[in-house]
């Protein structure tokens, strides 16, 4: 199965505790919201086997960097602010209850991020093991 979200990839953050209660992140939040809704247009499968997952981030290059640096930058791998486990987790648990039962089905994966100029994505492959 292969999922295509034309969405920026949002690391996971951790849950913040305050008198009022536990909450995450605006950005982070965001994030889930429009996953949730992309997630609605995919039919829903429920895989209940132990899977592999294939995924890559492509996140966008910063508005900032010269011309040049954009154009030699595009599609080489990503070293940035964003821990790779943090962009994982967010989309594994995106996915939870609607692709697959729980995302402690995923026994094997695969994962990078790379720079692209236009088009930020997230592409994943997901085959039964």
């Amino acid at each position: 199965m292969k999922l295509v979200f034309d969405i920026e990839p949002v690391p996971a953050s951790r849950p913040r505790v305050a008198r009022w209660g536990v909450y995450y992140l605006k950005a982070y939040e965001q994030f889930r919201t429009d996953m949730r809704k992309l997630l609605l247009q995919v039919k829903r499968t429920m895989l209940a086997e132990p899977l592999k997952a294939d995924i890559s981030f492509f996140v966008r290059i910063p508005r900032s960097f010269s011309k040049k640096k954009r154009n030699e930058m595009d599609g080489t791998y990503c070293v940035s602010t964003m821990d790779l486990d943090n962009l994982e987790k967010a989309v594994y648990d995106s996915m939870n209850g609607h692709v697959y039962l729980d995302d402690k089905q995923i026994v094997e994966h695969t994962t990078r991020k790379k720079w692209v100029k236009d088009n930020p994505r997230i592409e994943i492959t997901i085959k039964i093991v």
